[in-house]
């Protein structure tokens, strides 16, 4: 009973300073930067807009970038009881994506390597609450307080170099972890094609 106790205290408490860290930033989506670190590794989440489109969920990329690479991803949105899944996508601004945009890199898959793959990529936003976001972001919505996104490590670990036009990557570790929005820049990162 102690040990429930003191568990349930912890996690209040972790909650408690998770929002009360929230609640001091307020930033545009195109200009929020979210970070998690863990064993003095730090992985980060911004969102890059698109000069045009990104899909029609939102007009903005992600772009995770861990301590060995970046790999980029657009948003799906499900019908029906819908979830947020990531798409791995090439560099969008690579001059490759000019006319007709980035490269869906699940579309190489086989349909069973697609599917163990997406299912890996859903995508959490959430508000300084820990309330459940049901769209992906837009380039001037407020954006959200945290981002979990707790399964993508898998794929990082067994299929890395499938969420990247480099093949050469085999394994990129990367813990389960909240993103906490950390800072807001000052301006947007270039808009990215197409």
């Amino acid at each position: 009973m102690r040990k429930l106790i003191l568990r349930t205290l912890c996690q209040m408490t972790f909650g408690a300073m998770l929002i009360s860290s929230a609640n001091a930033l307020e930033c545009p989506a195109n200009q929020s930067v979210y970070r998690f670190e863990e064993q003095d590794l730090v992985f980060e989440v911004q969102f890059v807009e698109a000069t045009h489109f990104a899909t029609i969920a939102s007009d903005l990329y992600l772009r995770l970038k861990t301590p060995n690479h970046n790999y980029w991803f657009n948003f799906n949105v499900s019908n029906g009881y819908s979830g947020i899944t990531l798409h791995p996508i090439s560099d969008p601004y690579d001059e490759n994506a000019r006319e007709n945009g980035p490269q869906e890199l699940h579309l190489r898959y086989s349909d069973d390597i697609a599917d163990e793959i997406l299912i890996s990529l859903r995508f959490y936003p959430m508000d300084e609450h820990l309330r459940f976001l049901y769209e992906p972001p837009l380039s001037t919505s407020p954006a959200p307080a945290f981002i979990a996104m707790p399964e993508i490590g898998l794929s990082l670990w067994y299929n890395a170099n499938l969420l990247t036009e480099n093949s050469q990557i085999e394994r990129d570790p990367m813990p389960r972890g909240i993103f906490r929005l950390t800072e807001c820049r000052a301006e947007p990162l270039p808009k990215a094609y197409p």
